[in-house]
Order: C-alpha cells, then structure tokens, then sequence
C-alpha cells in the first residue's frame, strides 16, 4: 500500500486592491502560492463583497510567477488604463 502526504499549498506574497470611487466597491485580489513545486498566480475579483471571477495562472520557478504578479499589479494600478476602474493597493 502507498500512502500519500499531502502538503497544503503555501502563499508566498499577496496583493489586495480596490476600485477607488466604484460604487459596488469592486476588488481585486491576488497572490502566490507555491504547490508541488510549481507556483501559481492566484486570482479572484468581484464586487459588493462578492467574488465574481477567479483564475489560476501556474509557473515552474518563482522568478516568473512574480513577474507575472507584478506586472498585473502595476496594470491594474496604472492611472493611464483605459478602464474606468483605478485601482489603489491597499496591501
């Protein structure tokens, strides 16, 4: 018989953000979690207090994850986007 170990993931860095002047107080939530060796980019958005849309992005080396975490971070914050939601981080 085989028994196996299952080792939870981990979170490594996380980033929540919010729509300032959105009247459903839309948010944006991510964060790394490191899961049999790979690491994945973990997303969840909504509104109202409500997640309305998660994802998953999953990558082999940490370097790369954090790349894509922050690239996303810097776009959803950027004051230039041609959405009308403005992200501010709030940590």
């Amino acid at each position: 018989m085989v028994q196996l170990i299952l080792i939870p993931p981990r979170q490594i860095r996380r980033a929540d953000l919010v729509a300032s002047g959105s009247p459903k107080r839309a948010f944006y939530r991510l964060w790394i979690e490191k899961q049999e060796g790979r690491f994945c980019v973990h997303k969840e958005s909504g509104a109202s207090g409500k997640v309305l849309h998660r994802q998953v992005w999953c990558f082999t080396s940490f370097q790369t994850a954090e790349g894509f975490f922050l690239r996303r971070i810097k776009d959803k914050t950027n004051p230039q986007r041609h959405s009308p939601r403005k992200y501010s981080l709030i940590s």
